[in-house]
């Protein structure tokens, strides 16, 4: 079936680095606040915008123009806002990337993007920026890497020079609302990151809708904690700013203390986060032994949502809501936080005003109402195409419906519940791993013949990844020995197998294809308790 809300979204109209600079003139003294571990840095919108000012005339006098790629692995910092609104001045294409990328998807990503500057901390907790510093320079296409918070050794320009007294650059000439302004990079079911290309008119539709279904978000202060590589991240920066909130609190990681500790200081009464944030705040508030807190909603997704943990947070006042959406559809449908407790836990909500959504068999024939289907999508917040033109004519049906990957079904009141996915991924605490791309690394073993990988469930973090061996030879494969191959392959340590599991063969369909299926529910009988809780954030 195909359904649609019926409803015309209003025209947000310009380009998105004009909203944000007509924002911070309502609004410049709008406090924000951003918190580490380390402390906290205060400022304002207007600060921010000025930095960003500054810094597009040092990225010019660089040499960077519009249409160029600045691959950017900021932590949420003022630094990470300001060069946002610099690379809109400028015309540039903004690649912000997760922190847990290491060299090899970084060498990936810039060369699928061409990109001529990358941006990272001179030091951010334990990660070696030299090192993924030293491979990213490596890379033809690279001019400039620019260091935050001091001038870094692999760096050639730090980020207090290029913004020291430069002159105010205009907006860039003859820039369109369909020129592509973000890259946002995700793991699909490929093994090479695939990055999704939106424009400032499907950026500023995307927070247009989300604004229009919430009502007064004037009114509220925002908690934003989502990583700053992420899409999400980068909305939590920018609705915040065009809805005028009242204020707006970062953390640079995750810190379920910190949160509870920012939340009762600065008084926050709105936040976004996958379930593992939620579910960990809400151990921090039972330890302190409170019964309520003063957040009033809390938007959750991105994975699969236990129902009892939005009804523990209802117990403590927060109308937490399920919304369905990825990098590629920001927003597709939304509970909001006036619904019932049953459409909140158990639906992810309406579809968002002039979305659409087929609902289609395996032969891609439209099902009945109410039964399940492949999700296909198509709205005015809708990404623009990846980056590869091979894996766009696979996302797209001829029409131009987006080809999501996940099952569920559709209400006749444009209800939409997800149920399950085709695409075999793994969904690590709301980050997107491939299966296939575990899978590529793990053959290259010494000792391992074959390797499947499939999600186990995970209370904390929603799922993990549990990867199922044939060992070549008789050989004894350990946890530890994987997990060194991993480090030694450079890639983000989330995607290191959590669980092994030996076996003599996989199960198969006639013509030898692994029934991933079969894998799936078999790890999901395992127990959780078995699985390893080393840390790898």
């Amino acid at each position: 079936m195909v359904s649609t809300t019926g409803l015309e979204p209003s025209e947000p109209g310009g380009l998105l680095g004009e909203r944000l600079r007509d924002a911070a003139k309502r609004t410049p003294a709008m406090p924000l606040i951003y918190a580490s571990s380390s402390g906290v840095r205060q400022c304002t919108l207007g600060d921010v915008i000025e930095e960003g000012t500054r810094a597009a005339s040092g990225l010019a006098q660089l040499g960077l123009r519009r249409g160029d790629a600045v691959v950017a692995q900021v932590p949420n910092w003022p630094e990470g806002g300001a060069l946002l609104y610099a690379s809109l001045l400028l015309g540039l294409r903004i690649v912000p990337v997760i922190h847990i990328y290491g060299s090899t998807e970084l060498t990936e990503i810039v060369r699928q993007t061409g990109a001529k500057a990358y941006v990272a901390p001179a030091q951010w907790r334990r990660i070696d920026f030299g090192e993924r510093s030293s491979a990213v320079g490596r890379c033809g296409t690279i001019e400039h890497i620019i260091s935050i918070g001091g001038q870094a050794d692999f760096a050639d320009v730090a980020w207090d020079r290029l913004t020291d007294g430069a002159s105010p650059p205009q907006l860039a000439a003859a820039q369109n609302p369909l020129d592509v302004c973000l890259v946002s990079f995700t793991s699909g079911t490929t093994s090479r990151p695939k990055g999704a290309q939106h424009t400032h008119l499907s950026l500023l539709k995307e927070v247009t809708l989300r604004g229009n279904t919430l009502g007064d978000r004037g009114k509220a202060s925002f908690l934003g904690a989502q990583p700053a590589g992420h899409m999400a991240g980068l909305l939590g920066f920018v609705r915040p700013v065009l809805a005028g909130a009242r204020r707006a609190a970062f953390l640079d990681a995750w810190d379920s203390a910190l949160a509870l500790e920012l939340i009762d200081r600065y008084d926050i009464t709105s936040t976004v986060g996958p379930p593992f944030y939620l579910a960990t705040l809400l151990q921090e508030v039972a330890h302190a032994g409170r019964t309520r807190l003063r957040v009033d909603d809390w938007m959750t997704g991105g994975e699969r949502v236990p129902a009892d943990l939005v009804e523990e947070a209802d117990a403590v006042g927060i109308a937490a809501y399920r919304c369905y959406g990825s990098t590629e559809h920001p927003t597709v449908s939304s509970s909001r936080p006036t619904d019932t407790l049953q459409r909140r836990a158990h639906t992810d909500g309406i579809l968002m005003p002039g979305v659409r959504v087929r609902v289609v068999d395996d032969d891609g024939q439209e099902v009945d109402t109410g039964e399940e289907g492949e999700i296909l999508t198509w709205g005015p917040d809708l990404f623009a195409g990846y980056l590869d033109k091979a894996q766009s004519a696979e996302a797209f049906t001829g029409d131009g419906f987006y080809r999501t990957g996940d099952v569920g079904h559709l209400s006749a009141e444009g209800v939409l519940t997800i149920t399950d996915r085709k695409k075999d991924i793994i969904i690590r605490g709301g980050e997107n791993i491939s299966s296939r791309e575990v899978e590529d690394i793990l053959l290259r073993h010494p000792d391992v013949k074959d390797a499947a990988v499939v999600a186990i469930p995970d209370r904390l973090y929603g799922e993990r990844v549990c990867a199922f061996l044939i060992p070549k030879g008789g050989a004894e494969l350990s946890l530890e020995s994987v997990r060194g191959h991993f480090a030694r392959a450079g890639v983000a340590k989330q995607k290191t197998p959590e669980r092994l599991e030996i076996v003599e063969d996989f199960p198969r369909t006639l013509v030898g294809k692994i029934r991933k299926g079969e894998l799936r529910a078999h790890a999901a009988t395992l127990a959780s308790d078995s699985v390893s809780r080393a840390d790898l954030a």
